[in-house]
């Protein structure tokens, strides 16, 4: 399908250059016409058949490319659910019915989708329904063309698995910013029971007279005296689309001049909040009002939003559920030509300026302007999606219902980093909820580092995270790491070379002055720089004895005597650099061994052998980093941990030429250790005058 979808695009494509260029040509003769009168061009109608019949391929390719995208969505979502049940005359999921009581009884025959959980046990009588009853499924569009167009999405492919379902849709050609959700939404709106709002919510809007440019008129906020329940259950009336551009028109030309009843919000009531989802990136985070949580949208005829775009690079997703709704969306290809537009009588002052003045522009001062829009008309079921950055502007045609929410694609970046802000802008704190969306990002990270470790080690001991405040994936996936079977294994290897050693080093601190202290750990490094996991961990304790023994010497000093050092470099054959290097593995592997003596023999010593590839540079560098390192360290105050330092600092007495005492697995005589689960690793790694 992804190669006849691609042919087909190119088609499209190839179409659509060559209509611009016969209108270009057309244009171009119509203005050499008007230049030359005495010498007109004669006329050309075969241009005018042959845009007409590039416009008919044009529309068939934009049917066969929503059926291809709709197919895509479809099956996308297949591969991450069951075959959604359809229920015949059942009730509601216990949480479904809930959420809706009292609705009206659906004709015989009529059919619902269960939008709440598919596996929750339904009633196959009507007589059990008690007060819930069904909710018939309708569809709906402004005109015949838009119903053969419109995609549509059953209630299963929304809540959590909405982005995934839309993915497959946006971004085709085809796609024109709408969906039907066939779902339950003809409701007993009498008998739904709404909240109030508190106090400080957005109650109302006014249309104000502007003189700032012709066709032109300000919405905006007012102050009201109250929330009044509107009546949702007029019948809908459907307006042609002569009536919805002359509607439009009147809502700039000659508004209402009373304050309207807008409420737009947090939820008023609890029903149908769960059709919607803010996808894996912003719902990661604790909900931010207006941002990931979903809002509602209730307002009275010629109520409604003046031209606003997202905050930060948003897409917004917003489904009617009663009334009638007229949109206004400038095409994304106008968006700069727009803000330009806007730029010549308003100030720039951030991203949001265009929201801040509060302007409805009539369709025809756009066309004026030459810039490209579209409208939509949205009723109970109609999902409309905005692309990030896109303007647009709606005004509610009858009384009207409607939630929303932002939503991200998969990898979408969540807040850019050039973004311009003001104290005006966003939706609540949002700019000052930059760090939980960062957060965010980091959750997604991690859980793709966890992936990463779980499938290469399953019985690895993952860390536990703060979700609402959570490390980097990098200081994560270090922490991760050290629980991993492949180091416990790399300690067993090292203890036994360590008892096949038969000239064992002494790296622990030889009596005399730091200098020759200082002096014997150079050497000692020297002489280790041919790698095996026993001279790793040995020269690792040298380089933390190096930076402890350089700092004695300092004598009180606020630096280290250069032309000493310089000296010994000289006689061991190192460069500065060799030695700058060891003092900066030696300084973070210090910071470590402070905080978790005896951790430093679990770091590992070849990083092909553990899980996520991590190196011993990747730790000093870490420690270095106070935020990172504190980070870290909550992520290791666990009896896991504890049991590897209390092994590291027994093994680290073999470092002086003492006696390495004996471990568990050595008494019990465990051979088959790279058999041993990880619980089974932890007990027999212990000293075996501890166990038991």
């Amino acid at each position: 399908m992804s190669d006849i979808s691609a042919k087909i695009h190119r088609i499209a494509t190839m179409a659509a250059e060559l209509q611009q260029e016969i209108e270009v040509t057309k244009h171009g003769r119509l203005n050499r016409r008007q230049q030359q009168k005495t010498h007109p061009f004669p006329e050309q109608p075969e241009l005018e058949t042959i845009l007409q019949a590039i416009e008919q391929i044009s529309n068939s390719l934009k049917k066969i490319q929503m059926s291809i995208a709709t197919a895509k969505s479809q099956s996308r979502c297949r591969k991450h659910r069951r075959e959604a049940r359809t229920f015949q005359q059942k009730a509601p999921p216990l949480r479904f019915a809930q959420l809706r009581p009292k609705m009206s009884v659906p004709q015989p025959g009529s059919t619902y989708h269960s939008d709440m959980e598919l596996d929750s046990p339904t009633s196959s009588s009507l007589s059990d329904l008690s007060t819930d009853d069904l909710i018939q499924t309708r569809r709906n569009s402004l005109f015949a063309s838009d119903s053969e167009t419109t995609p549509h999405l059953r209630v299963e492919q929304m809540g959590d698995r909405m982005v995934d379902s839309l993915e497959g849709l946006i971004g085709t050609t085809s796609f024109a910013g709408k969906v039907t959700v066939e779902g339950p939404f003809h409701v007993d709106w009498a008998a739904m029971k709404f909240n109030n709002p508190q106090n400080g919510e957005q109650f109302a809007v006014k249309y104000r007279p502007t003189s700032m440019v012709p066709g032109c008129t300000s919405l905006s906020k007012s102050k009201s005296t109250g929330f009044q329940r509107l009546d949702l259950s007029a019948p809908i009336q459907s307006p042609s689309e002569e009536e919805a551009l002359t509607f439009l028109e009147q809502a700039v030309r000659d508004p209402p001049k009373k304050t309207l009843q807008y409420y737009v919000g947090p939820r008023l009531i609890a029903a149908f909040g769960n059709l919607l989802h803010s996808g894996p990136v912003l719902s990661a985070i604790s909900p931010i009002e207006g941002v990931n949580s979903v809002y509602d949208h209730i307002g009275e005829k010629w109520s409604g939003t003046a031209f606003h775009r997202e905050d930060a690079h948003f897409r917004s997703c917003n489904l009617t559920l009663s009334g009638v709704k007229l949109w206004i969306i400038i095409r994304q290809h106008h968006t700069q030509k727009f803000e330009t537009y806007i730029r010549s009588f308003a100030t720039d002052t951030c991203d949001q300026f265009v929201r801040h003045q509060g302007l409805l522009f009539a369709p025809s001062e756009l066309r004026n302007q030459n810039i490209d829009f579209e409208i939509l008309c949205t009723k109970a079921g109609d999902l409309v999606i905005t692309e990030p950055r896109q303007y647009h502007a709606v005004i509610n045609f009858t009384n009207s219902y409607a939630i929303s929410t932002n939503f991200l694609l998969r990898n979408e970046e969540p807040l850019p980093l050039e973004l311009r802000h003001c104290p005006r802008c966003g939706l609540g704190n949002l700019y000052d909820q930059e760090g939980k969306i960062k957060y965010a990002e980091r959750l997604i990270e991690i859980q793709k580092c966890t992936d990463e470790i779980i499938e290469q080690d399953p019985q690895c001991s993952i860390p536990i995270i703060d979700r609402c405040n959570p490390p980097s994936a990098k200081v994560f996936r270090l922490a991760a790491v050290i629980r991993s079977r492949a180091v416990i294994l790399q300690f067993f290897k090292i203890v036994e070379a360590t008892r096949k050693d038969s000239h064992p080093s002494s790296v622990s601190k030889p009596p005399g002055k730091p200098q020759d202290r200082v002096l014997q750990h150079i050497t000692n490094l020297a002489r280790s720089e041919k790698e095996s996991d026993l001279l790793a961990v040995r020269r690792r304790y040298d380089q933390i004895l190096l930076v402890r023994d350089i700092e004695e010497s300092k004598m009180g000093q606020l630096r280290t005597d250069s032309a000493f050092l310089k000296n010994i470099c000289e006689k061991v054959g190192w460069s500065a650099g060799t030695l700058r290097t060891n003092r900066e593995h030696g300084k973070g592997l210090n910071t470590i061994s402070e905080a978790f003596n005896g951790l430093i023999y679990f770091i590992p010593t070849d990083a092909t052998t553990t899980p996520a590839k991590a190196t011993v540079k990747e730790y000093v560098d870490m420690a270095g980093n106070r935020s990172e390192f504190e980070d870290f360290k909550k992520l290791m105050n666990d009896d896991h941990i504890t049991k590897l330092c209390t092994a590291g600092k027994v093994f680290q007495q073999s470092h002086s030429g003492s006696t390495l005492p004996k471990f568990t697995w050595e008494a019990a005589k465990i051979s088959h250790l790279s058999s041993l689960s990880m619980d089974e690793l932890l007990s027999y790694i212990a000293p075996a005058e501890d166990a038991g």
